[in-house]
């Protein structure tokens, strides 16, 4: 137990040698806006699960609400991976980075009433774009579905919510950067570019149409690898360093996969890129090998630092599993990415649901896992409450590895099925779908477990900020996450 934060905030003043701000005190600097976003990109996540089951549903019957144009197939699967995308993984990266930015930097984060209003245009940009995907003004651009408008909101929102991170870690007054430092101040710059140029190559202007599947992958590529992934990279090594209670095994080798990865991502993508030069798929490919570099450095760098230290705390601490997975998951990730690459592999499944069997495993096993970590542990930070079921706890982990692990098992093996049929001339279209139906089966029953389990978790979620109110207003008694 400690003291509750207007006690912590007495001591401060009276300990004339502490020149930082408590660590409860930067948390109570956050609540209002990191409540906010978490809370919002965990109700977001649950739409986009509601929405990937039906769409999921509609493969295998796709006569299910056929007479309703706004629920027809391309819509509800444009909103399910909206809602993913923006609505939950975007939300909760910027949530947990402006966090880490207050953490690490020991200062308060700056301009916390300008992150809350940030937080509520972002959101009200999610639900105007899904409603404008429903009343089909979607586009057809993997990963920009939204209507083209919705992209100047979601600028003017991250402005507004990078202002104070950036502001923030200026204030810092612990001056020495961390590695997660450095992967979150290049994403932050990542976001704005990436936007403004799908804005405007894919929403403002007409460009010539063979230009569009290469902005738009390129768009999709850089959003997954440089905007979201660089901060899921940068929770793993804030929390394998703070969970084993060890510093970083090596400063110089983290500093070499930071640089090498940036380079490396940049290119990836196009290895399952058709009707473009040759050379960028060529080029793709090449870059994914060079892709193991920094990620064997990075895997080394967490191996070192986690191995065999604080192993009490680490079998404690709920995020410390939710770690585990998500490095091991970049590890997978890696040879997915090599087997894109390999030709005669690409042949087969490169135009199948295997491909979404990969990102489904990238963006819920690697970059949602990494999220999740950071969750359950800033939330208990903020309330000043601990997660008062640790059974819901455990229902949404193993519900949530489950569910990934079946997904993408089903996608991965349903996908090689469909190539293989594809590539033998003596079956038709409907006889290659028919072999592939059990496997979309396979995928919808996985979506419902990770349904299940994100609700679980929301649930918990509901359950704490009811506690945390009802402390706020005088009714229980307070308790501090330790």
């Amino acid at each position: 137990m400690t003291a509750p934060t207007t006690e912590l905030k007495n001591e401060r003043r009276s300990a004339a040698v502490d020149v930082h701000p408590l660590p409860p005190e930067i948390d109570y600097s956050c609540r209002r806006p990191l409540t906010l976003l978490i809370t919002c990109s965990l109700i977001w996540l649950v739409v986009s699960l509601v929405f990937a089951v039906l769409a999921s549903v509609k493969m295998h019957a796709p006569g299910m609400m056929a007479g309703v144009a706004a629920l027809t197939y391309g819509r509800v699967a444009a909103v399910a991976s909206s809602a993913l995308l923006y609505g939950f993984l975007s939300q909760a990266g910027i949530a947990i980075a402006l966090w880490l930015f207050a953490r690490m930097g020991r200062t308060f984060l700056i301009l916390p009433n300008g992150a809350t209003v940030g937080g509520i245009l972002w959101n009200l940009g999610v639900l105007g774009g899904i409603g404008g995907i429903m009343a089909g003004e979607m586009t057809h651009f993997p990963a920009y579905e939204m209507p083209p408008w919705t992209t100047p909101v979601f600028i003017v929102a991250f402005l507004i919510l990078g202002l104070s991170g950036l502001l923030t870690f200026v204030a810092r007054t612990e001056r020495e950067l961390y590695p997660s430092n450095w992967f979150i101040f290049a994403a932050f710059f990542v976001f704005p570019w990436i936007s403004a140029v799908a804005y405007l190559l894919l929403g403002r202007y007409r460009i010539r149409p063979v230009l569009e599947p290469i902005i738009s992958t390129w768009y999709a590529n850089q959003f997954t690898m440089l905007w979201l992934a660089p901060i899921a990279l940068a929770v793993n090594f804030y929390f394998i360093s703070k969970l084993s209670a060890q510093p970083l095994y090596s400063r110089q080798l983290a500093v070499f996969s930071f640089w090498s990865y940036l380079l490396a991502a940049t290119a990836s993508g196009f290895q399952n890129l058709i009707a473009v030069p040759g050379w960028m798929p060529v080029l793709s490919s090449t870059i994914n090998f060079l892709l193991a570099i920094p990620v064997i450095g990075i895997l080394y760098n967490w191996y070192k630092t986690w191995k065999g230290h604080n192993r009490a705390k680490k079998q404690k601490d709920v995020s410390s599993k939710y770690v585990v997975f998500s490095a091991g998951a970049l590890v997978v990730l890696e040879v997915f990415l090599l087997m894109l690459s390999y030709r005669e592999i690409d042949k087969v499944v490169g135009l199948t649901i295997f491909t979404h069997g990969v990102s489904t495993w990238t963006l819920y096993g690697f970059i949602g896992m990494a999220f999740f970590a950071a969750i359950y542990h800033i939330a208990p930070r903020l309330t000043e409450i601990d997660w008062p079921s640790p059974r819901l706890t455990s229902v949404h982990f193993g519900l949530t590895v489950a569910g990934v692990v079946l997904v993408t098992l089903a996608l991965l093996l349903g996908g090689y099925v469909q190539g293989a049929g594809i590539n033998t001339p003596s079956l038709t279209f409907v006889q290659v779908a028919r072999r592939v139906v059990m496997y979309i089966g396979m995928n919808s029953l996985g979506l419902i477990l990770l349904l299940i389990g994100q609700i679980a978790l929301l649930w918990n979620l509901v359950l704490m900020l009811k506690s945390c109110a009802m402390n706020c207003c005088g009714l229980g008694r307070k308790e501090i996450a330790r």
